[in-house]
């Protein structure tokens, strides 16, 4: 029997394996896919993953992040509205390239990674879990004392343990094209359109000579998402890709920040912890990647205090998140008031985009 399991080697699942086995425990890592593999994702980076990947896994080095390693301007622009810009210095990379550097450093920690592994199922048991878990054709069943979920948006582990829940479903989706755009390098810029999609858009940047497109979009919507997106660029942005993408990736997100602020729903259940996007972490106005990894380290010291102090670790973790859960609320109130100004057209949903950008919310996240 394992100490603890966890689902799932993103930022979460790394940095909960990487805490969990520094601090003793017998602790198995499972990754559905092989690393490196190739992920729904930007690659920008904000100050809190930053701070806390040197922290606990060293500086991350010069070679993980692209061409141009930076984004040192952020446009916002409002179909027919406007546009708004500030200066940032937002470290940019691929996220393959980040989660497969950050697995290899962080095993020298001592957890077991299994690759090419898929989550099943799980029943509790008198001393903990029993999960099933799939590789090819071969299925096993592996015991643990504690469950870690970082098994992204859509998780089977908390399909597992909250078998009835649901929430509100965004489609999103990612292209990288070779081709031409009229955009520089170092820009990342974010067109949001009230009469197309309220505060769903797409956004853009190049980086390593590809042009990246990422699109987020109601249930169902995506695809014409897609469409207004390659309008817009090629009538104004003098877009010429190729005929077919170089990767695409899509995905389906659940809009869970409302339920967590209002603890509608608690990312836990006993000694399961979820964590990241499996927890709904994503930050609704920023990126992932920190939430993430801090709620990884998080969901490893509840473990560690449940074992030292008994009890289940559910309680020790949603103590340690009540800071995180603040911000977050702070956020889903700025998106949520987005939406309401998108409603009244597209010069109100600029000006709101400007007041919020002043907000906090996030430097506590």
């Amino acid at each position: 029997m394992y100490d603890v399991v966890i689902v799932g080697a993103g930022p979460a699942g790394i940095a909960a394996a990487f805490r969990c086995a520094k601090s003793g425990l017998d602790t198995l890592l499972l990754e559905k896919q092989k690393f490196p593999r190739k992920k729904v994702c930007d690659g920008l980076m904000g100050p809190i993953a930053r701070g806390l990947i040197k922290q606990e896994l060293g500086e991350i080095p010069d070679a993980i992040l692209s061409d141009p390693p930076y984004v040192e301007v952020v446009e916002i622009v409002v179909h027919g509205s406007g546009i708004f810009q500030f200066e940032e210095h937002i470290p940019l990379l691929w996220r393959e390239d980040l989660d497969y550097w950050m697995v290899q450093k962080a095993q020298t920690s001592g957890f077991e990674l299994r690759e090419d592994r898929q989550f099943i199922g799980m029943a509790e048991t008198q001393d903990g879990y029993r999960l099933r878990i799939s590789g090819g054709e071969i299925e096993e069943a592996i015991e643990a004392r504690f469950v870690i979920g970082a098994d992204g948006a859509v998780s089977r582990v908390r399909q597992a343990i909250f078998p009835d829940l649901h929430f509100r479903l965004i489609s999103q989706g990612i292209d990288y094209w070779h081709g031409e755009i009229d955009l520089s390098p170092g820009i990342y810029r974010a067109f949001y359109d009230p009469q197309v999609g309220g505060l769903l858009g797409f956004s853009l940047h190049v980086k390593d000579g590809v042009i990246v497109i990422s699109y987020a979009a109601d249930r169902g919507n995506l695809a014409s998402i897609i469409r207004w997106t390659r309008e817009l660029l090629e009538s104004h942005y003098r877009l010429k890709i190729e005929d077919e993408p170089v990767w695409k990736g899509r995905c389906m997100s659940p809009d869970m920040a409302g339920e967590i602020a209002s603890a509608r729903f608690i990312p836990a259940k006993g000694n399961v912890l979820l964590v990241g996007d499996a927890g709904g972490f994503m930050m609704p106005v920023g990126e992932g990647i920190g939430p993430g990894f801090k709620s990884g380290l998080m969901a490893a010291d509840a473990v560690v205090a449940a074992l030292h102090e008994e009890g289940k670790a559910q309680r020790h973790f949603q103590k340690a998140l009540e800071s995180m859960i603040t911000a977050l609320g702070k956020a889903h109130m700025v998106e949520k008031d987005a939406f309401n100004a998108a409603e009244k057209g597209g010069d109100a949903l600029l000006q709101h985009l400007k007041a919020s950008r002043s907000e906090d919310f996030h430097l506590n996240y």
